[in-house]
Formats: structure tokens, sequence, C-alpha cells
């Protein structure tokens, strides 16, 4: 009996530790499976409120945005109202300053070309006595410089690098530059 009595014994205990590290692995199985889940939620948790976060701020941005714009569009709109007055004033300026007390020369001696000079002054040439060929460029304010092009024709013509050239066309070349029977200036090509 004694050894029947071990026997169950040694089976109890066996049994007890089978059952134990059947819970412990069960236990380990259940605290896994929770921490997968946890996971999962976590990073679906958190994209959603990623995003959810990124559209409140992309709706606060235009928000401000808009904000911004009805707080300086009436700025920007002054301001380019002005500067378009002030091109205007200066591109007619430009055409009446030959009529003004202040130009030096006779009015009927001007050319206007606009670009990338003002004006040719065939000083004299009215009377039939040119007595010399300015080049003139109208600023409408004291501060306003020359621009780069300007500042290469002043120095161009400072340097004396002007001169004369002429083109002559035949009278067949004429004739092709003239309109034809429609009124257009250039042939079609083919």
């Amino acid at each position: 009996m004694n050894g029947a009595l071990f026997l169950a014994f040694f089976v109890a205990i066996a049994t007890i530790g089978v059952l134990t590290y059947r819970v412990w692995t069960l236990r380990q199985h259940i605290h896994q499976e929770a921490m997968n889940q946890f996971q999962s939620w976590r990073a679906t948790d958190y994209e959603a409120l990623k995003t959810q976060q990124t559209e409140i701020a992309t709706r606060e941005a235009q928000l401000q945005l808009e904000q911004w714009k009805l707080s300086v569009e009436s700025t920007i709109r002054s301001d380019a109202i002005q500067r378009s007055q002030s091109v205007i004033i200066g591109k007619v300026t430009e055409h009446v300053v030959p009529y003004l007390p202040d130009f030096a020369f006779n009015p009927k001696d001007a050319r206007f070309i606009g670009s990338p000079i003002d004006f040719v002054v065939f000083d004299g040439l009215d009377r039939d006595e040119l007595q010399q060929v300015v080049f003139v460029e109208v600023k409408s304010s004291s501060s306003a410089a020359l621009t780069k092009r300007e500042r290469h024709i002043r120095d161009a013509i400072n340097e004396g690098r002007v001169r004369w050239h002429e083109i002559r066309l035949d009278s067949s070349r004429a004739a092709a530059l003239a309109p034809n029977a429609q009124g257009v200036w250039w042939k079609p090509g083919p």
C-alpha cells in the first residue's frame, strides 16, 4: 500500500506540475494575445487620431488663411491700384513731355519710341537744320533709376558706339513685302 500511496502521491504531484505548467503557458498565451490586441488597437487608434488631428489642423490653417486674405485683401488691392496708377501716369507723362515747358527741344523734332528708350530727338530737323540726334529717357520721379537696358544704351551712346545703317531693297523684294490682294503682308509657308 505504501507503494500505491507513493504512486498516487507521485501522480498527484505530476498532475499538479502539468496543470501548473498548462496554467502558466495559458497565462502567457493570454498575456501575449492581450498585448497583440492592445498593440493593434493602439496602432489603429493612433492612425485614427493622427488623421483626425491632421484634418483639424488643415481646417484651422485654411480658416486662418481665409481670415488673413480677408484682412489684407484691401491692402493688396489698394497697393495694386496705386502701382497701376503710377505706371499709367508715367506712360501718359512720357507722351506729354515734349509739350511741357521744360522740354529743351522742338516737340516736332521728337519721336516717341517707348522702349527701350522714350524718345529720339532730331534736333533742328523741323527747320531743316539738323544739329544733333538726342536719345531721351523720361523718368517721372527723381529717385527712379535707369534699367539695365537703358544704362547699356546710355553707355553705348556716350562711348560713341552709334552708327548709321541703311538697308536698300530691290523692287522684287519690296514687292514681296507689299500686302497681297487680301491685305496679308506675308506669304504663308508650305
